[in-house]
Parts: C-alpha cells; structure tokens; sequence
C-alpha cells in the first residue's frame, strides 16, 4: 500500500505575539515539533513521500531569524523523507498574479536540498499515479494536463460550503488536494487539507495531516 503524506498552510513565522508559558520561543519551537510530527506520521504509515501543498511561509519577505528557523524545519524533514514535492500559496509569493515565476519566492531556495523539488505547473508519475502540481494562480483554474490522476494546489474550492475560485474543467482530475482553506473540508473529489498549526488565535486549531492512498485514491 502506498501513501503520502499531505500539508499545507503551515504559515512559519516568529509570531512572538503568540507566544505562551512565558517561552520567548514557544511559536518558534511549535514548527520543528510539527516536523517531527511530519515524520511521525510517516513512519507509522511507511511513507517516505511528503507533499506540501502551498504557504509554507507567512510572508515573502521573512526575517533573518524566521529564516534560519525555515532552513532548520527543512533540514529536520530532509534527514528522514527521500523526496518532498511543494508549491507556492499566496503567502509565499511576492504578488498575486496568473504567471507564476520561479524567482516570485524566497522559498524555491529549498530546491537545493536533494530531496525538494519545486513543482509549479508540472506532472510526475509517483507510485503508478499522475500527479499535477500548481502554485496559487488569481483567477479561475485552467483543465489539469490529459491523464492527471491528482491534482495538487493551492486555491480556494469552490461548492459546497465554499465559494471562491472555479475550475475550467473539474473533469480534467480524478481527485484534487487543495492548500489555502484552513479547514479540512471535502466538496465532491476536491480536498481541503486544513492547517496543522494555528496561524492566529482565530484559527482552528485542528492539527490536520493529510494521508493520501495512492493505490486508491482515498484521502484521510
């Protein structure tokens, strides 16, 4: 059985206004012991795979500490996941538009650790499966390459107890896994993955991994 093991939303900055116990580092340390939770998760469903699906960062634009603090969060993911496939969110990228560009964020940087790969629009075949990625765009979504089996984005779905952006042709994908909404909520085939932390003390605090089957399609 092959699976993957899905986030996004994780939205790293200091947020020193959030922090608690007295513990200048508290949000800080809350995003390494989500990584390792990353790796928990893994372990206990054999995967090796991970998929980040988009606002890795709360800002384009991060600070000098919030950097190291980004590099050390991938470094502990790198030591145990052979590949980690991401996009952007909008939060990653310098500006909202409908051409993504490589250089529009800071966090493409990560393509030089060995097991990061940046895939805004393209397609890979992971387990015997078509996977197509794509970062945020504005806009209505464009139809998914011929013969996508899953589709990886970062957009606000549409239907269901959601409204926001539309799909061209929602036919053009068998399931679709979607960053940017911060619950976990399911609108026909799409999936919302919901964030594992808090950005905010407004935000649910559901603690969400997704886990997808690869053999069947079926996401949890």
């Amino acid at each position: 059985m092959n699976k993957i093991i899905v986030t996004a939303d994780i939205h790293l900055a200091c947020y020193t206004q959030y922090n608690l116990f007295g513990d200048t580092k508290f949000r800080d340390k809350q995003f390494l012991r989500f990584a390792r939770r990353l790796i928990d998760v893994a372990k206990e469903n054999e995967s090796k795979t991970l998929i980040i699906a988009g606002d890795i960062i709360e800002r384009p634009l991060i600070a000098s500490e919030e950097q190291h603090l980004l590099f050390d969060f991938v470094d502990v993911l790198t030591k145990y996941f052979d590949n980690i496939y991401y996009i952007n969110g909008n939060h990653d990228l310098a500006h909202r538009q409908d051409k993504v560009e490589y250089i529009d964020s800071v966090v493409n940087i990560f393509d030089r650790f060995g097991q990061m790969h940046y895939m805004h629009d393209k397609s890979i075949n992971l387990f015997g499966k078509n996977f197509y990625f794509r970062d945020y765009i504005h806009g209505d979504i464009p139809p998914c390459p011929k013969g996508t089996d899953v589709f990886i984005g970062h957009i606000t779905i549409g239907g269901g107890p959601l409204k926001g952006q539309k799909f061209v042709d929602p036919n053009s994908f068998k399931i679709c896994i979607a960053g940017d909404i911060h619950k976990p909520i399911q609108s026909d085939n799409i999936y919302s993955v919901g964030c594992p932390l808090q950005k905010n003390l407004s935000d649910p605090p559901n603690g969400t991994i997704g886990i997808l089957n690869v053999d069947s399609l079926e996401f949890s």
